[in-house]
């Protein structure tokens, strides 16, 4: 006979995890997003449908949450589902992340894209420290895969993504999980500019462009008829 787990509501949100600590975690995290960032809250709640467990295959290989959006991965409008694993290792961790994830939207990737799977991975854990969970998330940074979730505030990260031959940028992730360009350089670590320099030279260069091409303000005249 199939197991029926039973329907329980967070906050409005349907859940259907037995699991007393998930619930509690669930219960945390979705009051603190309530109490901190309204506007935040309402978007979960309209995107969440509802929250359900995690498959034992997904367990079994590691996995402790996932936000399974209903219109595809790179959809940031659509409802979709939340599952979660019962393990209390980091509870309040993944459910924050989960939910960040749920919270997205496109403009958060565009900021973050150094990476397309990085991105929605940063932005999730940026909204789990916009709320208040930083420290959770950091207590767990040591057991998480760095190669799916992608740097952290403080690291430097290196890409040639959009730079001329042989030549790297370096940049550092921010509190906001938001790269900001350091310096470019070679593979080798030489710095051939700083942020500063190029920073400067855009300037400059925006500066002979409005010299050689001026904007012109006409005033219209107020006509009678």
């Amino acid at each position: 006979m199939k197991k029926i787990c039973a329907v329980s509501h967070f906050l409005d949100i349907t859940c259907r995890v037995k699991s007393r600590i998930v619930k509690d975690a669930l219960h945390t995290v979705l009051t603190k997003i309530r109490a901190r960032s309204p506007k935040d809250f309402e978007r979960i709640r309209n995107r969440v449908r509802k929250i359900i467990p995690l498959s034992q295959k997904c367990r079994r290989q590691g996995d402790l949450g996932e936000w399974k959006s209903d219109g595809g991965k790179y959809d940031y409008a659509s409802t979709g589902v939340i599952l979660l694993s019962s393990d209390p290792l980091y509870l309040i961790a993944t459910v924050a992340h989960e939910l960040g994830h749920a919270c997205t939207r496109e403009p958060d990737i565009a900021k973050r894209d150094i990476d397309s799977e990085w991105a929605s991975e940063m932005c999730a854990d940026y909204y789990a420290y916009k709320w208040g969970f930083g420290r959770n998330i950091a207590r767990f940074r040591p057991n998480r895969v760095a190669s799916h979730h992608g740097p952290m505030p403080g690291h430097y990260h290196l890409t040639s993504d959009g730079m001329p031959d042989g030549v790297w940028a370096r940049l550092r992730i921010s509190r906001a999980f938001i790269p900001h360009l350091v310096r470019t350089e070679t593979l080798d670590g030489q710095v051939i500019e700083t942020a500063v320099q190029i920073e400067k030279k855009k300037r400059l260069k925006n500066k002979e462009m409005e010299k050689k091409f001026p904007i012109r303000l006409v005033r219209r005249r107020d006509r009678r008829s």
